[in-house]
């Protein structure tokens, strides 16, 4: 993961050294940037974007953190960061590192590309986990209507749905 500044700073760098050579002489852009990240048999260079390559690698992080993988970076983010609240919930604290910074403003992208299995439902909870097809269901109903309901918003599927429905 990088940050943007970083990403626009290697992107310029490639940009300059394609388009003016490595003695950066001074010359016109003949095709833009997006054309020459292109695949070859669509007329591009195949170069890739890195700001597409830093979103996939934002997306795989969140891939780890909300599919239980068990490695040290995802035990890690679960205990200091996360601290068993919901990662779909979370705030983005004032204070943190730019890469958890951005790991949490993906999650509006994210949470289209992730849908959990049910299985008997302890774990999965209702309201804040992509688990219904139409997706999260917090973003379908207002505060009032989950106030009002019977289910409390940590409220497992397991207490709207039984094995055999």
């Amino acid at each position: 993961m990088l940050p943007k500044t970083t990403i626009m700073e290697i992107n310029k760098i490639c940009r300059n050294f394609l388009w003016r050579g490595p003695d950066c002489t001074p010359s016109h852009a003949l095709v833009s940037w997006a054309n020459i990240c292109f695949p070859y048999d669509e007329g591009g260079l195949n170069i890739r974007d890195l700001e597409t390559v830093n979103h996939a690698a934002i997306m795989r992080h969140i891939w780890h953190l909300v599919s239980g993988r068990r490695n040290l970076w995802v035990q890690w983010v679960q205990a200091k960061l996360i601290r068993g609240r919901d990662f779909w919930q979370l705030q983005v604290p004032q204070a943190c590192s730019w890469s958890w910074r951005a790991i949490l403003k993906e999650r509006k992208d994210a949470v289209h590309f992730v849908q959990h299995l049910i299985g008997n439902g302890a774990k999965t909870k209702m309201w804040s986990d992509p688990w219904h097809p139409n997706g999260v269901l917090y973003e379908f109903f207002n505060e009032v209507l989950l106030y009002d309901s019977t289910c409390n918003k940590e409220a497992p599927v397991a207490n709207i749905i039984q094995t055999g429905d």
